[in-house]
């Protein structure tokens, strides 16, 4: 939570996020953070192999970023 308060935001020619899938909100919002100074932004990871709810993860949040909508943290 400190790293999103802080608005910590290195730039990266490249950004790529595997297992998407298996990302709490948190960590969605740190990724959000990150590439909005990255030239480029790849995503991947597959809605069937969700396995980490237990932690936090919740797939929705990737499949809606799949449908191109984003949830911001309450």
């Amino acid at each position: 939570e400190d790293y999103i308060a802080l608005k910590k935001n290195p730039n990266f020619k490249v950004l790529f996020i595997d297992e998407a899938q298996d990302l709490s909100l948190i960590q969605w919002e740190m990724v959000r953070t990150l590439w909005t100074n990255a030239e480029k932004t790849y995503i991947a990871g597959d809605d069937d192999q969700a396995i980490f709810k237990w932690a936090g993860a919740d797939v929705d949040h990737f499949i809606a970023l799949k449908l191109g909508f984003f949830f911001k943290a309450m």
